[in-house]
């Protein structure tokens, strides 16, 4: 956020800084594994169930902020006001063992997550393997050759089933579950393994609620750490911000700008931020200091409003510590930034360019105080 305190301004700055010389020193912030989990955690708060990627996101943040916190605290004395977010940042241990020994890293309930699901799930293999040895006694029986369209077992549903030639349906005795596209082909249950099948929906059902009863225990262990998980996903975010403007600072060779109480703003080959650095005209302003006006002139498309537009910029740039890109920066903090660029006029609200403007003008005039930014372009154009 813009600051207009002087010394938040100075403790932005300064982490920024900090942030800076840990990147200078090829050591990367960890944030490979953070979501925003801000929704998911409000609504586990709410007693609602997650879905597991949910529950996923949940854990791999949660371990990323742990991470995050020993990133910050070590070397501590090196980064300081870096160290301060390290502290607020807190470990779930209890709450990413439970999610680790039932979530797979690719974001599936493991057979590890209760001892009846894996009691379950080693049925249903069981039951599985049953089916295809009985199919496959079938399959290779020589008189029930001429019935098999393909001697192979197929599914259809959550059934097992063998493809059998039509002609041969009130030959082969079983429960047809579907038929080619052509009807040539039927895919019929025997009933030898109808039983079996049965068997296997019967345990799927109760894997399905098995699933859902530890979906809801975890989406309740997690909702019980709402509060600290919402502090810690704020306080990433925040060293996230940091770290950014670190990054900018560096791919647009910027500085940290000298903050000045009582002086006035000067800016050395400043450039613009969104102007290609090869192509843009470097900026000298001074401005404050002996004089509070600066008139600027000359002919049109010159780059008048992109400097006027960059001072502005470079204002709030570094009240919310941001480095400028310029080889020297002096800056005070100002109380405000006001601006009136650009054609204000609106058919709507009967405003012409010269109306529009005096409309902004006077509001502007009826605010501003000592100690501000006030940023003109064109003053009283639009008329004669």
């Amino acid at each position: 956020p813009v600051s207009a305190d002087f010394g938040t301004v100075r403790r932005m700055l300064a982490e920024t800084a900090e942030a800076k010389r840990l990147l200078d020193n090829a050591k990367r912030f960890p944030f490979g594994g953070l979501y925003n989990i801000a929704s998911a955690v409000k609504r586990a708060k709410m007693g609602s169930v997650l879905e597991v990627d949910e529950l996923q996101d949940i854990k791999t943040s949660a371990q990323e902020f742990a991470a995050l916190k020993r990133f910050l605290l070590t070397g501590s004395d090196d980064h300081p006001n870096l160290a301060v977010y390290g502290r607020e940042l807190q470990e779930f241990p209890k709450l990413v063992r439970q999610l680790e020994k039932a979530i797979s890293e690719k974001g599936e309930i493991l057979d590890t997550a209760s001892v009846k699901l894996s009691g379950l799930r080693v049925g249903i293999a069981s039951a599985k393997n049953r089916v295809k040895t009985q199919l496959e006694h079938i399959l290779h029986d020589p008189d029930n050759q001429k019935y098999f369209q393909d001697a192979l077992v197929t599914m259809r549903g959550d059934r097992y089933v063998i493809p059998i030639k039509q002609e041969y349906r009130l030959n082969f005795p079983g429960v047809i579950h579907d038929q080619s596209g052509t009807g040539a082909t039927l895919f019929i249950e025997p009933l030898a393994v109808v039983n079996l099948n049965n068997e296997i929906k019967r345990y799927l059902v109760q894997e399905k609620e098995e699933v859902e009863r530890i979906l809801r225990h975890l989406s309740a262990l997690a909702g019980s750490e709402a509060d600290n998980l919402m502090r810690c996903l704020e306080t990433a975010t925040d060293v996230d911000v940091i770290a950014t403007k670190a990054e900018f600072a560096l791919q647009t060779q910027a500085v940290e700008p000298v903050l000045v109480q009582d002086g006035g703003l000067r800016i050395e080959k400043g450039r613009h931020p969104l102007l290609p650095k090869d192509t843009c005209v470097p900026l000298d302003i001074s401005l404050g200091g002996t004089f509070q006006t600066l008139l600027v002139t000359g002919p049109n498309t010159g780059g008048k409003t992109v400097a006027l537009k960059a001072t502005g910029i470079f204002a709030l740039m570094a009240q919310t510590g941001m480095f400028i890109p310029a080889l020297h920066a002096e800056l005070p903090v100002f109380h405000a930034i006001y601006a009136d660029i650009g054609d204000e006029q609106s058919i709507e609200q009967s405003l012409s360019t010269f109306s529009g403007h005096m409309t902004n003008l006077v509001s502007i005039l009826r605010d501003v105080r000592p100690g501000d930014l006030f940023l003109v372009d064109e003053i009283c154009s639009g008329t004669d």
